[in-house]
């Protein structure tokens, strides 16, 4: 069915105004999506982004996903050299939906405008109503929404295929999307798009993993730089876990790898320094060396009696 075709416009337009919906000419997951815009009361005729993060918001959310842009935009950019002869936008949006990057096309950004669809936008189904983004966002799964498959207006222009980035530990990150207008006659090739940005998608995992491994042979470099230290000396990763520990805190604690820092320590050691180790490479955080110190030395130092001089 073409994607403007008037019967589908006309099932669109019952919906809306009557709720009823013929099941038979519409996908599992646009049915799911539409049933949970007229429940959250998405305005269809409507649909532009009305929630942003600007300033300094989005670039404390842009700093958050440092790692996710890092690994994601050239991928993003390559996209954009393949598909330069289609006018459409390339997106990276975080865990929340909010848009962290959006570059493409001059006349797809300035259609994107219209809409509001631009970076610092939140575009979830909640509150933009069934699109590729908010969709792939809720159900974890890469889908195309095209034209009248989206529930409000506002997108019915628009071709649009998404899919999600989950980091090494199966942890979701983000989706990854690419949009282009409706009217170019491309239609029909959101198959192929999608099966690329699915395959982007994998590629920028890949990368992720690929990162992580080198963060990891970095903090291990640290960490045999401290292995003849007479002080109990561990190295984290950022997420504050520990993945080294010296010899003299291994006589001690023989399954120290791996464990959170905090619940380590608990009322047997205490943290008595910790140094920020960053990237040689890309310069960000990937990391901390930190001195401990058993919490009943420092006990005992507090609790020394007052040497008074004759």
């Amino acid at each position: 069915m073409n994607v403007m075709d008037p019967s589908k416009r006309e099932i669109w337009r019952r919906f809306v105004q009557e709720g009823t919906l013929d099941q038979a000419r519409i996908s599992k997951r646009i049915e799911e999506s539409w049933y949970l815009c007229r429940q959250k009361n998405v305005d269809p005729y409507d649909g532009k982004g009305k929630m942003f993060l600007t300033g300094r918001l989005l670039l404390e959310r842009r700093e958050k996903n440092q790692r996710l842009l890092r690994c994601a935009v050239p991928i993003l950019e390559k996209l954009q050299q393949l598909f330069q002869e289609i006018p459409a936008i390339f997106l990276l949006i975080d865990q929340e939906g909010y848009v962290l990057w959006a570059k493409g096309h001059q006349q797809a950004m300035k259609k994107a405008k219209e809409i509001n669809f631009l970076e610092g936008v939140k575009w979830t189904e909640e509150e933009v109503g069934t699109n590729a983004i908010g969709t792939a966002l809720r159900t974890r799964e890469p889908i195309a929404v095209v034209g009248l498959d989206h529930y409000a207006v506002a997108s019915q222009q628009w071709v649009c295929s998404a899919a999600p980035i989950y980091d090494e530990n199966k942890e979701f990150l983000g989706i990854i999307d690419m949009s282009y207008p409706i009217y170019h006659g491309l239609s029909d090739a959101q198959d192929y798009v999608l099966a690329t940005i699915v395959a982007a998608s994998y590629t920028i995992e890949q990368q992720l993993r690929i990162q992580q491994k080198e963060n990891l042979l970095e903090l291990f470099r640290h960490g045999f730089q401290m292995e003849d230290s007479a002080s109990y000396s561990v190295v984290c990763d950022d997420q504050e876990n520990i993945v080294w520990a010296n010899h003299r805190l291994r006589s001690f604690c023989s399954s120290i790898i791996d464990q959170p820092l905090q619940q380590f320590c608990q009322r047997t050691w205490k943290v008595f320094s910790k140094v920020p180790i960053f990237s040689s490479v890309y310069g960000h955080l990937i990391g901390y060396k930190v001195t401990l110190q058993k919490a009943q030395d420092e006990e005992a130092f507090f609790l020394l009696p007052a040497i008074i001089p004759l």
